[in-house]
């Protein structure tokens, strides 16, 4: 499998290519991003949905913030009153006529770790399989971490350095306590810290050792992802376009994107999906179209399934979609061609960050899943 990285600083867009095909698209547009912490200042607390509004800076939009999602013991009424204060993290950002969905339980990624200043102890990514390096990883990180403060320990942390470890924390720590001395002096709503720009959070989250190429479309982006991957230890090629066509033109990136809003998507069998979304929920409906070629009807439809199972796990990243996914699959009277299309499709969508939960597949071919949205 060939891995690569299209990153456009022109239009604040990339994109995961895996065997030339778009997997993954990263886009930072808007006033308001993911990862953003804002002081904000409590603009109205309603019990009866154990729920908050906080004032962000947004001119006709508030950040809502439910009582789960406030750190502290108590009621929702015990924990935040009106014009409050408030240091804020946005989880979701602002959708339609939706304000962003905001948290007090603050993550700052890095790296090799993410920290974590409001919870405690040590966790260990769990696709570090090794029992050895797993114990390590958390001996050192918790050497190194400061009292009262927690650290995921990610992937990426596999067979790093103590001394890469060690610089990784403390630049999370630096940051920590700049967006502590900024929230003492500043007045709400206010910005208190945004992460790092597209190209950086691009590499952070997206390179690792199965990319083959990495490629800019500016001199400046060429320089700093070189230096990037130097400063990281990582061999990869960085190449900048060049050519009269913009960047995502040339790589086909823009007609996967036009692709990505389109409600028809065509399986490569000749069936199709047809993706709906709604304020409240998404349907996607499997359809064999074309496809008969198989020997019977029951192998057709499973093997269309099957592609739709695919197909489906690759659009929700694309799309990004969140909250309640209803799949309409084909209709099946073998129960394992069932078992077999619902393993298949949990397989398909363990890859996904956005950590997809799974139901089961009902007599009428309907699966239920929920996604949490992570960006735009």
């Amino acid at each position: 499998m060939t891995k690569k990285i299209i990153i456009s600083e022109k239009d604040n867009i990339a994109a995961v290519l895996e065997d030339n095909k778009v997997c993954e698209f990263f886009v930072s547009k808007g006033d308001v991003l993911l990862g953003d912490v804002y002081l904000s200042r409590v603009d109205n607390v309603l019990p009866s949905i154990e729920a908050a509004f906080v004032d962000v800076g947004m001119p006709d939009k508030m950040g809502f913030i439910h009582t789960d999602d406030i750190m502290g013991k108590g009621t929702l009424k015990e924990k935040v009153k009106p014009n409050q204060k408030l240091i804020v993290q946005v989880v979701k950002e602002p959708t339609g006529h939706k304000g962003p969905r905001v948290t007090t339980a603050l993550s700052l990624p890095g790296r090799f770790l993410v920290l974590l200043p409001d919870e405690k102890g040590v966790n260990v990514s769990k696709k570090i399989t090794s029992q050895k390096e797993r114990a390590r990883l958390k001996s050192i990180v918790s050497l190194l971490k400061p009292v009262g403060v927690g650290v995921i320990v990610r992937t990426e942390a596999e067979g790093q350095s103590d001394a890469e470890i060690q610089e990784d924390l403390e630049i999370l720590l630096e940051k920590w306590n700049s967006i502590v001395n900024a929230a003492d002096s500043a007045n709400p709503p206010t910005l208190l810290y945004r992460d790092q720009d597209l190209l950086y959070r691009v590499i952070r989250e997206a390179c690792d050792s199965n990319v083959d190429e990495i490629v800019v479309d500016t001199a400046f982006a060429l320089h700093r992802t070189t230096q990037l991957l130097q400063h990281w230890n990582m061999q990869v090629k960085v190449t900048m376009h060049k050519g009269n066509e913009a960047l995502l033109v040339s790589t086909g990136v823009n007609k996967e994107i036009e692709k990505a809003l389109n409600t028809r998507v065509n399986l490569p069998l000749g069936g199709y999906l047809f993706i709906q979304q709604t304020e409240a929920l998404t349907v996607v409906d499997v359809n064999s179209g074309k496809f008969t070629s198989s020997s019977n009807q029951a192998e057709t439809i499973l093997k269309t399934n099957m592609q739709a199972a695919d197909e489906i796990a690759r659009q929700l990243k694309l799309r990004n979609i969140g909250g309640m996914v209803i799949v309409d699959f084909i209709d099946m009277a073998s129960r394992m061609d069932k078992l077999a299309l619902l393993e298949h499709f949990e397989l398909t969508l363990e890859k996904d960050k956005a950590k997809p939960q799974i139901g089961q597949l009902s007599d009428l071919g309907l699966v239920e899943l929920t996604r949490h949205r992570q960006g735009q």
